[in-house]
Parts: C-alpha cells; structure tokens; sequence
C-alpha cells in the first residue's frame, strides 16, 4: 500500500461523490421531471403534427412504466376541413416502438384525407418502423354504418429495396376471415394501395363512392380487390369483385315510378377510375325472379331500345312476374352496351314464364345520359335538373359523343 496525503483523500472523495453519487442522482431527477413535465400533451401534439401535417388533441399524458407512455384520448383533425381522421381513446407506446390501443376508430368519409396523411408520413424524414396493435378497429361512415376489425395489426417498415410500407390486417367480425390492407411508397415518390377482401366480406357502403348508386346499396356486402395508386395529380384505382345482395328497387329509387322488385348480384370483371370518375365498368348483373312495372319496360323500350317481345304488356295496370333479368355490360367514355344473359335464349335481357320477355338493346354505345335516367325520375326527354342526377353524372365517363351508334 502506498500512503497519500489526507487532503488529497479528500479531494478524492468529493470528486467520487459528486461523479457516481449527486450527478447520477440529479440527472434521475432531470429525466424523472422531463418526462412528467406539465407541457407534454402539447409536444405530443406537435410530433403528430409535424409527422402527419394534420391537426392532433391528446387530453392526457402519463407514465406508467419507465419508457414508457399513455396518451388518452387523441383525436386527428384535418388543418383545413376540421374533420375527424382518426380517434384513440387510450393509446400505449412501449419500447421497441410497440403501439397498444383497446380501440380505433376512424370516419370512411374521410379515408381520403387520411390517407393523404398517412402518404406525407411515408415520404418524411421521421418514418420508421412501428407496430400498432388494436383489439377492435371501429369504421363508421359518420351516420348510422359501421363495422369492427378484431385484433387488428398494422406495422410499417422498409423493405430491401428502399420502399416503404405499411400493412393492416384484421379480421372482420366474428369471423375469423382477414381482410388486408397494404400501402406501398415506391422510391420515385409514386403510391399503390392494395385492399384485399376476397376471403371474407366487406360491407359496400365503404365503397359507396366508387359505383353510382351504391350509396342506396344498404345491407349488401363485396367481396374482392381494390387498389388505388397515384396517377400525375390525382388518384386512379380499380375494382374486380362481386357484389351482393342488392335490393333493385333501392337502387333505382323507391319513389320512382319504375317498380323492379327484385335482389341482385353484380360482378365487376373491371371497374376503373380517375379522380372519382369512372372510366370503365364491364360485367354482369343478375337477379332473382321478381316484379316489374309497365312503366320500366316502356323505359327499357324507350330509353334503352330493347325489344319487348309482347307490348301489349306495357299497357298493363299490374306490375308483372318475371323469372331472371341477366346481362354483361360495358359502360365507358363511347357510352353504354349491354347484352342479354339470360340462359332461355340468345340474347335474352329478361325472361318470364319460360320464355324471352325482353331482348337486349338493339344499339351499342347508347348515351350516358340513358344510363342517368334509370335512376333518377324522368322529366321529359332529358336529364332530370336535380342535384342527385348531376351527381351521379358526374361520376360517369366523360363523353363528347351524344348519338346513338348501331
């Protein structure tokens, strides 16, 4: 042992206390009070909105465990439209960036907006890898439609390639069918989006804004893919998938006097469109037997120039049995065709009693504007002036070509 000057025992000392001693502890405290500083709902706040460029609200932060966090209550607004993109009412972060939420909810209405957020958060600099996983995902349409994923996992990630992505996948209900959502972000600053439903069924009112009329489609549900990517400025997709059972008569409107009571099933071989505007929709359309008026045959004599086997029909004042009504159709900007599927005969649009009621349009290529006049009530020979009639044909091809074409 070497002996050393008491002084500089003490010297040691105090330098040993003040380094493995009273910094330690002070620096405990500093992290303790940072992390449990009164303002932080307000940082939080500002990283989701600096993240996402939307507006956030968090009520309360906690700190259960050290590393980490619970927000109550956070709520996602759109800057200029204040509308609600997304609500948690309970939020956990742990290490590891692990996410935990009893619930989620989120308003379909506003799925664009929100995913405009979701595109700006892939493409900044604070993108990383995450995992959120939610007990139930709760989508409503901000009236009276909703429906519920169950344990419910979204990750993000990099792949090899640079790309981003961020996936969900749920299971819809009870059923233990998922349903799967993948957001890519390629490295040219492009986006595809790919909503995978073939194993199970979604309802159609989260879609209501892709096929017209749709909106009027209440209890029927689709099966298949939908994908959405980025085109120039604005936002193209497609659709390949069965719908079903639609009620006909809603469809067309119930207080129109063109009376088709019958269920349907559509299956879309190709439903594509730009902007919110379709640009093609081919398939067919079947239904169930059912009823129908004198005054739709006269429409689909008049307006669609089918054939009706007995026009002695058309002046009937009761509605009439029929058995199927089926065809394939192709509607894009050259205007609509439609050809008769039904089995009795070639050619077939309706059949009643064993035999053809209604044969197919004699023309190819008939105006859109036909197409508007099934739907909303008639007023003459043009389109009906009401709003619901320009809606709908605005989301119809665009078509400088207002003739009928054999």
């Amino acid at each position: 042992m070497f002996s050393v000057h008491e002084r500089i025992q003490r010297r040691v000392c105090r330098i040993a206390f003040v380094a493995l001693c009273a910094l330690p502890t002070l620096a405990t405290l500093v992290w303790v009070l940072y992390f449990h500083r009164p303002w932080q709902e307000r940082d939080w706040q500002r990283t989701f909105e600096q993240t996402l460029h939307v507006r956030a609200d968090v009520t309360q932060v906690s700190a259960p465990r050290p590393l980490e966090r619970t927000l109550n209550d956070l709520r996602l607004t759109d800057l200029s439209t204040a509308a609600t993109l997304l609500k948690i009412k309970q939020l956990h972060i742990g290490p590891g960036q692990i996410l935990t939420t009893d619930e989620l909810q989120f308003d379909s209405l506003q799925i664009t907006t929100l995913a405009s957020a979701v595109n700006i958060w892939l493409a900044g600099d604070q993108f990383t890898g995450v995992t959120l996983q939610a007990d139930q995902v709760l989508i409503d349409d901000g009236m009276r439609n909703s429906c519920q994923l169950r344990d419910t996992v979204v990750q993000s990630q990099i792949l090899p390639n640079g790309e981003r992505r961020l996936a969900l996948q749920g299971m819809l209900g009870e059923s233990n069918k998922p349903v799967r959502l993948v957001i890519d972000r390629r490295n040219d600053g492009s986006w595809q989006a790919t909503l995978d439903a073939q194993q199970t069924k979604l309802p159609t009112w989260l879609v209501a804004n892709l096929v017209p009329g749709a909106g009027r489609w209440e209890g029927a549900a689709f099966n298949g893919v939908v994908q959405w990517h980025s085109q120039a400025n604005n936002v193209a997709g497609s659709f390949r998938g069965h719908i079903a059972p639609i009620d006909v008569q809603k469809w067309v409107g119930e207080q129109s006097p063109l009376k088709l009571a019958t269920q349907a099933e559509l299956q879309f071989e190709n439903l594509n469109w730009c902007d919110e505007r379709i640009e093609l929709a081919q398939g067919t359309l079947k239904t169930s037997s059912g009823t129908v008026s004198p005054a739709m045959l006269t429409e689909l004599k008049k307006g669609l120039f089918c054939v009706v086997k007995d026009e002695s029909l058309l002046s009937s004042q009761e509605p009439l049995k029929f058995d199927q009504f089926a065809c394939h159709f192709h509607l894009d900007a050259a205007g609509l065709s439609a050809s008769g599927n039904c089995p009795i005969e070639k050619d077939c649009l309706v059949a009643a009693g064993g035999k053809a009621l209604v044969m197919q349009p004699a023309y190819s290529n008939l105006p859109l504007s036909r197409f508007v006049r099934l739907f909303c009530p008639l007023q003459g020979e043009w389109l009906p002036a009401t709003a619901e009639a320009v809606e709908l044909a605005d989301r119809l091809p665009l078509s400088n070509d207002d003739a009928v074409r054999k």
